[in-house]
C-alpha cells in the first residue's frame, strides 16, 4: 500500500470527530418525541425504475459523506429507497466486517427491489471494502457497475465486471489513482472529499450507472415544496446506532444563532438502527439540531438552510464505545464551563490556503499554518486548550494529523454572545454555550 493511500485512512477522522462532544441536553418528555416509524416516507408516493445504489464510506466515515451525491440522484428521479448508505466500523479498519455488512445489504436490496443486480460505489477505504467484496466468488455477478473513488490503485477486479475509477491529482491524500485495466476518470481540481461531492463526480457516477445516459441536472437547486429531512444518530467512527438518542430541532435567528422559541419545533427519538425523522423543514430557515445521548452530553449542530429534502442528515455522539479515539479526543479538548468549545466543519471539501476563505470572529483560519493544501484541513477545533483565559493562537496534537487543525482560541461564556464563522462567503452565527454542562457546538458548512 503506498503512502498516499495509507494517509487516506485518517481522512474521515475530522469529519466525524467534529460531531462528537457534548453535555447536558434539553429537558422534555420522551413520549412527546416521534420515532422514525411514525413519520412516513421521506418522499411520499415516490416511484422509479432505477437499479438500487449502495454507497460505502471510508475510514472513520459515515453514509453522509455522500450527502451531496445522494441529493443529486434524488433530483434526477431516484427514490430514497433506491439509495442505500452502508455504515460500517471504519475506525477499527474492519474491512472484513464491512464486506460482511455489504454482502448482507446487497442481498437485501436484490430481494426487496426486484432487480437482479445493484450498483456500488466505494470511496477511499470504502474502496477496499468494495473491491474485496466483488472478488469473493459469486459476488461480482450481483454488481452491475462498480465505481472506485479515490482508492487503492493496485486493486484487481474480476473479468467482465464493469469498473470505473474516479480520482484527482489535486487530492493530496490519494492523488490520481490509475487503476490497471479499468476506466480511469479525473475529477478536475478535486480534493479527497470532493472526489465524491463535486458535480463532476456525480455526473461520472450517473452516466456510468445508467449506461451512458446523462443526468438532467448536476446542480443542487432549491426545491419549491416544503423540505423533509431524516438521518441517523450514530457513534463516532464505529457507527453503532445511538438507539434512544434524543434529537430536538429549533429554528434560530441567523444573526445570533439564538433559538426563536423556548420549545423545539420537533423532537425525535432514534430507533434501534439510529434512524430519526421525518422533519418538515421550512425553506431559507436556519436550524439548531441538538443531539443528546444516553450519557447526557449534547451536541449543538448549526447548519446553513437546507436546499432540498435530505435522507442523510447524520448526528454523531462520542463516548458510547470504549475506543482509543474517544480517549484521544477527551485528552485534547478540555470541557470547562468558563469557555465554549466550537468546531468549524467543512463537510464536503477541504479548506486550502490560497483557494478558500475561513475565519472565526474575523480571525483568519485559511492560513498556510492551519490550511496548507498538503494538510487538507476539514475540521478546526477551537478552545482554550491550556485554560489560561486568553487566546494564545497556538496549535497542538490535532494539527499534527491530516485533515484536522486546532487552535488555542478562547471563547468566553460571559456575557452571552455569538461567535461568527465564515467559509467562502457563507456565514453561521453560534451562541457561546458552556462546554461542560451545556454542550459543544458544531458549525457545518456544506455549500
Amino acid at each position: 500500500m503506498i503512502m498516499k493511500i495509507a494517509k487516506a485512512f485518517p481522512f474521515f477522522f475530522p469529519l466525524f470527530f467534529l460531531a462528537a462532544f457534548l453535555p447536558a441536553g434539553c429537558a422534555g418528555e420522551n413520549r412527546a418525541c416521534k420515532t422514525r416509524a411514525e413519520s412516513g416516507a421521506l418522499i411520499p408516493h415516490c416511484s422509479d425504475n432505477h437499479r438500487p445504489i449502495i454507497f460505502v464510506h471510508g475510514f472513520l466515515g459515515s453514509g453522509d459523506n455522500y450527502a451531496d451525491m445522494v441529493q443529486r440522484f434524488l433530483q434526477n428521479g431516484y427514490c430514497p429507497e433506491k439509495l442505500a448508505l452502508l455504515d460500517w466500523n471504519g475506525v477499527g479498519m474492519d474491512v472484513n466486517g464491512g464486506v460482511r455488512a455489504l454482502s448482507a445489504r446487497v442481498d437485501e436490496l436484490i430481494a426487496s427491489s426486484g432487480f437482479a443486480q445493484v450498483d456500488l460505489i466505494g470511496h477511499s477505504m470504502g474502496g477496499f471494502v468494495g473491491s474485496n467484496y466483488v472478488n469473493i466468488a459469486g459476488n461480482a455477478a450481483k454488481i452491475a457497475h462498480y465505481l472506485h473513488a479515490a482508492s487503492n490503485p493496485y486493486t484487481a477486479f474480476p473479468a467482465g465486471l464493469k469498473v470505473r475509477s474516479i480520482s484527482s491529482p489535486a487530492d493530496t491524500v490519494a492523488g490520481f489513482t490509475d487503476v490497471p485495466g479499468v476506466d480511469n476518470r479525473e475529477i478536475p481540481g478535486a480534493d479527497h472529499m470532493q472526489v465524491i461531492s463535486k458535480a463532476e463526480a456525480f455526473a461520472q457516477a450517473y452516466e456510468f450507472f445508467n449506461d451512458g445516459a446523462q443526468p438532467v441536472t448536476t446542480t443542487i437547486s432549491a426545491q419549491e415544496e416544503k423540505l423533509r429531512l431524516e438521518g441517523k444518530a450514530v457513534s463516532l467512527g464505529d457507527n453503532l446506532p445511538l438507539a434512544g438518542a434524543r434529537i430536538e430541532i429549533f429554528p434560530v435567528d441567523p444573526a445570533t444563532g439564538e433559538r426563536t422559541a423556548a420549545k423545539p419545533e420537533a423532537c425525535f427519538l432514534a430507533d434501534a438502527e439510529g434512524k430519526w425523522g421525518v422533519f418538515g423543514a421550512e425553506k431559507l430557515t436556519y436550524y439548531e439540531m441538538a443531539l443528546t445521548t444516553a450519557d447526557g452530553r449534547t451536541i449543538h449542530y448549526y447548519r446553513q438552510p437546507f436546499r432540498r429534502s435530505q435522507p442523510a442528515v447524520y448526528l454523531r455522539g462520542l463516548g458510547q464505545t470504549d475506543s482509543s479515539l474517544t480517549a484521544l479526543i477527551t485528552s485534547i479538548v478540555p470541557y470547562n464551563d468558563n469557555m465554549s468549545i466550537m468546531i468549524l466543519f467543512a463537510s464536503n471539501q477541504a479548506i486550502y490556503s490560497g483557494r478558500d476563505t475561513a475565519s472565526v470572529d474575523g480571525h483568519d483560519l485559511a492560513t498556510p499554518e492551519l490550511s496548507c493544501p498538503a494538510q487538507s484541513s476539514i475540521a478546526y477545533f477551537l478552545s482554550d486548550e491550556n485554560l489560561n483565559g486568553v487566546s494564545d493562537y497556538t496549535q497542538s496534537a490535532l494539527s499534527a494529523m491530516n485533515f484536522l487543525a486546532d487552535l488555542d482560541y478562547y471563547i468566553p461564556v460571559v456575557p452571552r454572545s455569538s461567535v461568527r464563522f465564515e467559509v467562502n462567503g457563507s456565514i453561521l452565527n453560534i451562541p457561546n454555550w458552556k462546554s461542560d454542562t451545556e454542550g459543544v457546538s458544531l458549525a457545518v458548512f456544506d455549500y
